[in-house]
């Protein structure tokens, strides 16, 4: 897969060639912004429609170093697995203190959603250089109908990115969950998908203008 999200847009829009697939819904949720909305941008006849979770759209890098055992494949396993446990959450925060681990050790279980680490270093490394220099759309106009679901108590990607996407986008539209963090599709997913659910019914059903 390319470099930049223009190159990964290729190579989405290769790999569905290939499939014999001539339309699809594309979803991007944070770092998978990007590639999205370029692939929307590059490839509308394709596009039925884009749908946006707290997506990075413009200048954007990591906010905190993340904690060393997230970078080693044994010591995040064993993390996930003690902190399963209010105690074991509570023994292993004292060996991995800061906000970065606090928020890492918060997800217990779920941290085995990013392992193994060692197959993701290269990608992280690739978004952390791409996502600082990212330009709005890059110059590209977006016309397929367009959803994005954004929480304004986001931390890790600003709320703002998505408000100035979306005016950036004619028609498109912006579900704003009220104190919603980067975890908010855990927290708010019957709301998440019942209105995602309910734009594409509304996209896919309409008679074209």
């Amino acid at each position: 897969v390319g470099l930049p999200p223009e190159e990964q847009a290729h190579a989405y829009a290769a790999l569905l060639d290939s499939l014999g697939i001539d339309s699809v819904v594309v979803f991007g949720a944070s770092g998978g912004g990007p590639s999205a909305i370029a692939f929307a941008a590059l490839y509308p006849e394709t596009t039925l429609a884009l749908l946006g979770l707290f997506p990075i759209s413009q200048s954007w890098r990591f906010a905190e170093e993340e904690p060393a055992f997230t970078r080693s494949d044994f010591s995040l396993w064993a993390v996930a697995n003690a902190s399963r446990t209010s105690l074991g959450r509570k023994i292993v925060s004292l060996f991995a203190p800061g906000r970065a681990a606090e928020n890492w050790i918060a997800m217990g279980p779920e941290m085995l959603s990013q392992w193994p680490p060692s197959h993701r270093a290269a990608g992280l490394t690739n978004d952390s250089t791409q996502f600082e220099k990212l330009d709005l759309l890059n110059g590209r106009e977006i016309t397929v109908p367009t959803l994005i679901n954004h929480g304004t108590g986001d931390i890790a990607v600003p709320f703002a990115q998505s408000e100035l996407l979306t005016e950036r986008i004619p028609g498109s539209v912006l579900h704003t969950i009220e104190g919603g963090t980067h975890r908010m599709f855990e927290t708010h997913t019957k709301e998440i998908v019942q209105v995602m659910a309910n734009f594409l019914t509304k996209v896919t059903t309409s008679p074209p203008e």
